[in-house]
């Protein structure tokens, strides 16, 4: 997740460099997604929800899918 962040950083500067905006722009960056995973994106979704939030496009940063969107199944804890 953190490379997956670091690129989208950086290819949106590079963007930003040459290009202006008529949207905002952010980054949602969460933790807590393994185990029970309560304070992550579920935690955001139920805040934005609460307070009428919309969020009209969403990138994704991992790399689960190798050919077309939800091919690859990955676990995201093994073992103890």
């Amino acid at each position: 997740m953190k490379s997956s962040l670091a690129a989208m950083i950086t290819a949106t500067e590079s963007f930003l460099a040459g290009n202006s905006l008529n949207f905002r722009l952010g980054f949602l960056i969460t933790s807590d997604e393994e185990g029970q995973a309560i304070n992550g994106t579920r935690k955001v979704i139920e805040t934005f929800n609460s307070k009428r939030k919309k969020i009209d496009y969403c990138r994704v940063g991992e790399p689960s899918s190798t050919e077309n969107l939800g091919d690859t199944i990955k676990f995201g804890r093994e073992g103890r």
